[in-house]
C-alpha cells in the first residue's frame, strides 16, 4: 500500500512562467484555489509526477478549460475578427525537474489493501469530472488524517486521469503534502524549461479568427530555455527524449 520514491528520483512539475522556485514546492497555488482532486482549498498539495508527460497533459487539461472559459464568457462587441482570446492560442509556461530530500512515503490508492483501508473504488479515481471532486477530497482527508500504524505518510500515488496511455502503462501522479509547520518541501532543482503549449486546430493548424473546430483534445508543446532535452521515462513504453526546439503533440483525455 505504502511507496516511498527512491532517493534521487526526478520530479516534474508545470506551473505559470511567473513561478519562482519557492513555488514550486510550497503548495501555495493550491493553499489559494478552491480545491483540487486530493486537496481542498488551505491545504497546501504539490502535484508532480516522475513521468514528464503526465505533468505536461495534466496542465494542458486545465490551460484548455481556462481558454474555453475566456472564450465562453467574453464579450460579443467589436469588429467580426474580433476575439476573447488572444490569438493563436499558445501561451508559455515553466516544467521544473527537481528532486526532493528524504520523500515521504506515498499510499498508493490503487493498491488492494488500501481499497480495503479506504473504502474507495477505482472508478471514483479516474472520475472524469473537473469540478466535482468531494469524494476523492474525502479520500486525501483520510490519507492525510495521523495514522498511529503509519505515522510517515506523506501524500498519495494515485492515477493520472488526462494522461493517455499505452496498453499495459499507468501513468500516475506523485502528490505530496506540505506539513503546516514548513514552508515548503525540502528539495533541489534540477533543470528549468520554458513550455510552450498550443491549442490548433483539427487539421494540426494554428486558431486564427476564422477557425471553425479547435482540437482541445489534441494539444502541442515545444520546450526552451534550458539547453538540454527531457529525458525519456524508462518506465513508459516506447518513450523518447522530448528535444529543445522541437514540437511534439499529445493526447489528453476530456471523458
Amino acid at each position: 500500500m505504502l511507496h516511498t520514491p527512491a532517493r534521487g528520483t526526478l520530479f516534474y512539475r508545470v506551473t505559470a512562467d511567473t513561478a519562482s522556485w519557492s513555488d514550486v514546492l510550497s503548495g501555495a497555488g493550491s493553499y489559494y484555489s478552491p480545491g483540487g482532486r486530493y486537496n481542498r482549498a488551505h491545504q497546501r498539495t504539490v502535484y508532480a509526477a516522475e513521468d514528464p508527460l503526465v505533468s505536461i497533459s495534466e496542465y494542458a487539461f486545465h490551460v484548455a478549460l481556462d481558454l474555453q472559459r475566456s472564450i465562453g464568457a467574453g464579450p460579443l462587441t467589436g469588429p467580426p475578427t474580433s476575439v476573447s482570446v488572444g490569438l493563436p492560442l499558445l501561451k508559455p509556461h515553466f516544467l521544473w525537474c527537481f528532486t526532493l530530500q528524504n520523500a515521504p512515503p506515498l499510499v498508493d490508492v490503487e493498491d488492494p489493501l488500501a481499497l480495503q483501508t479506504y473504502r474507495h473504488h477505482l472508478f471514483e479515481l479516474l472520475n472524469p469530472t473537473s469540478q466535482d471532486y468531494h469524494r476523492t477530497a474525502m479520500l486525501a482527508d483520510l490519507i492525510r488524517h495521523p495514522n498511529p500504524q503509519h505515522p510517515g505518510i506523506g501524500g498519495i500515488l494515485a492515477p493520472s486521469v488526462r494522461t493517455a496511455a499505452p496498453p499495459g502503462y499507468v501513468p500516475q501522479q506523485q502528490i505530496f503534502f506540505v506539513p503546516h509547520n514548513t514552508l515548503a518541501l525540502r528539495g533541489k532543482r534540477i533543470r528549468r524549461w520554458t513550455l510552450t503549449l498550443e491549442f490548433g486546430d483539427t487539421a494540426g493548424q494554428s486558431v486564427t479568427a476564422r477557425t471553425r473546430d479547435i482540437d482541445w483534445s489534441r494539444p502541442w508543446f515545444r520546450l526552451g530555455g534550458a539547453q538540454v532535452p527531457v529525458p525519456a521515462y524508462r518506465n513508459r513504453p516506447q518513450a523518447q527524449p522530448y528535444a529543445v526546439g522541437n514540437w511534439y503533440q499529445i493526447d489528453i483525455r476530456f471523458v
